[in-house]
């Protein structure tokens, strides 16, 4: 694949991205969610999203944010978009420490979304590419961030997503990942996720 990069503050220009494949799974399973526009407007407000998330939104960000740290230098990866206001808080958090974050996505509507909700001069790139196949330099980033993804993918992809983001985060950096994990046996809904 090849990627898009975009220089800190300039928009995605989805006219002139190199048309990439999506993956079987996403088109299959959830155009419905992320690949539609009028799916990206409806779902990227707060309190949908908090609902979907029964009130945990909150709670499930500032965990992940608590855990990349205050301050980020140097490369920041986040894998995929993330529907709320991860991406800027991280985004504030990067800034904070002089770094530089990337934004990695495979939808280049979803690339567009998520720079309507940035500051111009964020130190932010926004990529167009595919999780399992990343056009990155090997251990090149300090840090990635997964947020709410493998849930969504096949594990065969998620397999190749996950190695990917190992080869590019430098030995000794940090990988957070934050997801779903399987209901209690007692939550009443357990069957119907």
């Amino acid at each position: 694949s090849t990627a898009v990069r975009t220089e800190a503050g300039s928009p995605v220009d989805s006219s002139k991205a190199p048309v990439l494949d999506i993956p079987l799974y996403l088109e299959k399973h959830y155009w419905w969610a992320y690949i539609h526009p009028n799916a990206i407007r409806f779902f990227d407000h707060q309190p949908i999203i908090n609902f979907i998330l029964w009130g945990n939104y909150a709670k499930l960000r500032n965990a992940a944010l608590a855990e990349m740290g205050d301050e980020l230098p140097g490369n920041t990866l986040q894998v995929a978009c993330a529907y709320g206001d991860l991406t800027p808080h991280l985004c504030e958090r990067v800034a904070a420490g002089g770094g530089r974050l990337d934004v990695i996505d495979i939808v280049p509507a979803q690339l567009r979304n998520v720079r309507r909700k940035l500051p111009a001069d964020a130190p932010v790139r926004l990529l167009n590419m595919d999780s399992a196949d990343l056009n990155l330099p090997d251990a090149s980033y300090d840090r990635a961030i997964v947020y709410l993804l493998f849930h969504e993918q096949p594990v065969e992809h998620r397999e190749r997503t996950l190695a990917e983001i190992f080869r590019v985060v430098k030995p000794g950096g940090k990988v957070v990942i934050m997801d779903y994990a399987q209901p209690d046996w007692w939550h009443p809904w357990r069957y119907w996720f």
